[in-house]
């Protein structure tokens, strides 16, 4: 396995990355045709839970949309993130009148917090950048401490048939996601793929049209307007074969837990 990347500098590097280019390197608020279609697929399955009056725990917050999100759904939030950048961004945008959402700094092994405190704990997209796996154990045992006892547990990561380690990011198969969660006191209830393998094909043709028409010496104005364009085209594809596609192997995956 791939030595584990230091996560917070990481983070506090795509941190600057927001800072000086703005919402297209961070993916929920990119306008990037792929990202809004994994994000609708996401908010969907949320729109379904009962949050009102909730305690929810958001780990690994980022810049604090999902966190804003369960607010407005009426929950009590506390939004946790390893970079210190983040948590800034995320009180910048979000924490302001807003009295019910607060945002702290944690690598979440420790969590601050008394046992059977939250309601919730809801992660997006974090826990596939935990490649050593003693530390996610250790973060699912403190979810599982940190958690009610009728609780739940819902977390949304990449999936592979055949575990992926990309360094920063592990593709890990579900199976393994369903170990380290019966391991640390959970119960699996409900999981799904929300993607089929075309999903791919749209995130390939972005950064694939971005190569060739950054080498190709078109102005950058042009080459957006190509990327964007082609994106929506192959995103106009997923969605409709996403509708009889069933998958099960690979793309972002949907987890829920109960305590046992």
């Amino acid at each position: 396995m791939t030595k584990s990347p230091d996560l917070k500098e990481y983070w506090n590097d795509r941190g600057d990355q927001i800072k000086k280019f703005g919402n297209e390197y961070f993916y929920t608020t990119t306008e990037i045709p792929y990202y809004i279609y994994r994000r609708e697929r996401i908010l969907k399955i949320l729109d379904g839970f009962d949050f009102k009056e909730k305690k929810i725990l958001d780990y690994g917050c980022g810049d604090g949309f999902y966190s804003q999100y369960f607010n407005k759904r009426g929950a009590s939030v506390v939004g946790v993130d390893i970079s210190q950048k983040m948590i800034d961004f995320a009180k910048y945008k979000y924490q302001g009148d807003n009295d019910g959402i607060s945002f702290f700094l944690t690598d979440g092994q420790s969590l601050n917090f008394d046992p059977d405190y939250f309601d919730f704990i809801i992660s997006s997209l974090v826990l596939q950048h935990v490649v050593d796996e003693k530390i996610l154990s250790t973060l699912f045992s403190e979810f599982s401490r940190t958690l009610k006892e009728n609780g739940e547990l819902i977390h949304f990561d990449g999936v592979k048939k055949q575990s992926q380690d990309g360094g920063t990011i592990i593709l890990r198969n579900k199976e393994d996601y369903v170990k380290f969660s019966e391991n640390n006191g959970f119960h699996l209830i409900d999981n799904i793929v929300l993607s089929s393998p075309f999903y791919n094909l749209a995130i390939k043709s972005y950064f694939l049209l971005k190569l060739i028409s950054q080498k190709s010496g078109m102005k950058p104005r042009n080459h957006n307007i190509v990327e964007m364009s082609i994106s929506k085209i192959a995103v106009s594809i997923t969605r409709i074969l996403d509708k009889w596609w069933k998958n099960d192997n690979y793309g972002c995956g949907y987890f829920r837990y109960s305590k046992k």
